[in-house]
């Protein structure tokens, strides 16, 4: 489907904004830009009718998220209000309406999916904040070796886990504990989602256990798995750059809590 046919589907919608429209289309021209291969057919139907509506804290704990199920884009105000990364927020958004499919046996994704949308949107428009998330996929790709983005762009824009699942089989690791690890890893994000806190250190040392020789496993030279309380992760400074130059600078900062 071409840019235009999406831009008519935009245009078809009678809920949203001439602004928001805009906006939105923005977006869509810049991944388009990038990622001319991937299909927008999804997100033409969701444009259609999608809409933005207002949550509380109860409902959601991010400034802005996608809601598939409904086809609404969820804004916390309280929280919007925190950030200056609204654009980068809203490419997440977008990512998820061209992507997620709501099926059934999508498997634990929703994990990698946070990481690797906040990867491509700080690709594509920056960002000033830090995904946990983020670097633990990073750590993931690095364990896959060469060509873990075509592993990650195959995954996330299929909607399916199995390209992943079956790059980390090539590396020798044991489909049980592959599974496992994604089991875990998604019920941190889920349950994150709701209470706010992350067993973010337990996730890097369980990936490094993926690996023959967990003490040998180096990630850009220097991998020391690390437990950040929940209200350090916020805005740390470190965000866009290697898995090494975060350490270093949580370091510096004084923000790492434990090391294992």
């Amino acid at each position: 489907m071409d840019i235009e046919k999406v831009q008519k589907s935009l245009e078809r919608n009678e809920v949203l904004t001439d602004e928001v429209k805009t906006n939105l289309f923005e977006l869509i021209l810049i991944f388009n830009k990038h990622y001319k291969d991937v299909s927008l057919d999804l997100l033409a139907e969701r444009l259609e009718d999608v809409n933005f509506e207002v949550v509380s804290k109860y409902i959601s704990k991010e400034p802005i998220v996608y809601n598939s199920h409904t086809n609404v884009i969820q804004i916390n105000e309280e929280e919007l209000e925190k950030t200056n990364n609204t654009k980068h927020i809203l490419m997440v958004a977008l990512l998820h309406m061209i992507s997620i499919t709501n099926r059934k046996d999508r498997g634990p994704i929703d994990a990698f999916r946070d990481g690797y949308a906040n990867i491509i949107a700080n690709n594509l428009v920056g960002s000033e904040d830090l995904n946990v998330n983020e670097i633990i996929t990073n750590e993931l790709g690095i364990l896959i070796g060469e060509g873990a983005k075509e592993v990650f762009d195959a995954a996330f824009f299929t909607d399916n886990l199995t390209k992943i699942v079956v790059a980390l089989l090539e590396q020798g690791i044991d489909k049980e504990t592959i599974e496992t690890f994604l089991k875990d890893w998604n019920y941190d994000t889920v349950h994150s989602k709701s209470t706010g806190s992350t067993k973010f250190g337990e996730l890097q040392y369980k990936l490094a256990q993926l690996t023959k020789n967990p003490e040998e496993f180096k990630l850009n030279g220097a991998f020391k798995p690390v437990h950040l309380d929940s209200d350090q992760i916020d805005d740390l400074g470190v965000y866009g750059k290697t898995t090494e130059e975060m350490l270093e600078s949580l370091k510096r900062e004084n923000k790492i809590v434990k090391t294992m």
